[in-house]
């Protein structure tokens, strides 16, 4: 897995918006956090060009975002928001200048599309926080994204997750939304899961899709080869979607065959304590005694 250099105070950064829209003034904690970290931020030219509800047409989102890819000066691309879209940029992208010069995306939820392309094209990325959650996200997550992008690693340490299956392994991390995972299957961005510990959340989702989303991953035989499961948070589940059974006993229903770690409620998702993650990184997950830490990317 090719990891993009460190970033260092007075680098270049790009910030760009493959999906949904949004306004100025949501960003202000974005910029003015970069700016504590010595960062120079290049705004994408068609960012605040949508009327909609993407950031703007497909052309101009992936105009966007191919530039920030092929500057060889920039040294990062944040998302601005996640919502909808980075998937239809996907047939169009070209990733010759990124694989000659790797630099780290950052993003989550739509943007899990574009981390799992960058996967599959063998190189590391980075599941954390958009522009516009700079300002809801807690301190703890800004201080563990600023930790990978200068430092290279990072040490999580819970005691408010669930602890389905007790264990310890190191082996890659992979995953994010669990609508766009489930999404990449028999694409050529299909998410590989052999050896790896799965990371999954969702917003907004009645179980039932929950649970036919997760029972399509196991299906596809995404859930035998596992080193670990981490279930983020899965939040906003509508209160008026009744179904037979909770979401912790549709994992338990799932896992019961493996002998894998499996963890529930772990501090990633639509949520302050969404904190940040290589894709492809080899971390130390352990879980056990009442928590759940996980360690690093090693090799940093």
């Amino acid at each position: 897995m090719i990891r993009p250099p460190l970033l260092q105070a007075g680098d270049r950064v790009a910030l760009v918006a493959p999906a949904g829209k949004t306004e100025p003034a949501a960003l202000q904690a974005f910029f003015d956090t970069l700016d504590t970290w010595g960062l120079q931020v290049e705004v994408g030219k068609h960012l605040f060009a949508g009327s909609s509800y993407l950031a703007a047409p497909d052309h101009q989102r992936l105009v966007d975002l191919q530039c920030a890819f092929n500057n060889p000066d920039i040294k990062a691309v944040f998302c601005a928001r996640g919502g909808y879209g980075s998937g239809r940029l996907l047939p169009a992208l070209d990733y010759t200048n990124l694989l000659q010069h790797p630099k780290w995306l950052i993003g989550f939820s739509d943007i899990t599309a574009l981390l799992l392309a960058l996967e599959s094209k063998g190189l590391a990325a980075i599941h954390g926080p958009v522009g516009t959650t700079f300002a809801g996200v807690e301190r703890q997550v800004l201080q563990a994204l600023y930790e990978l992008l200068f430092e290279g690693s990072t040490r999580l340490q819970t005691t408010q997750a669930t602890i389905i299956r007790e264990g310890e392994v190191q082996a890659p991390l992979t995953g994010g939304n669990l609508a766009l995972v489930t999404d990449s299957l028999a694409t050529l961005a299909e998410i590989d899961t052999r050896g790896k510990i799965l990371v999954l959340e969702d917003v907004g989702e009645p179980l039932y899709k929950i649970d036919r989303m997760l029972q399509q991953l196991k299906r596809a035989g995404k859930l035998t080869p596992l080193a670990g499961l981490l279930i983020g948070k899965v939040t906003a589940i509508p209160p008026d979607s009744a179904f037979d059974y909770t979401l912790k006993e549709l994992i338990v229903q799932l896992t019961t065959e493996y002998d894998y770690p499996v963890v529930m409620d772990f501090p990633v998702g639509h949520v302050p304590a969404n904190y940040p993650f290589v894709t492809g990184g080899l971390y130390t997950l352990t879980a056990g005694a009442g928590q759940v830490v996980l360690t690093g990317p090693a090799g940093a």
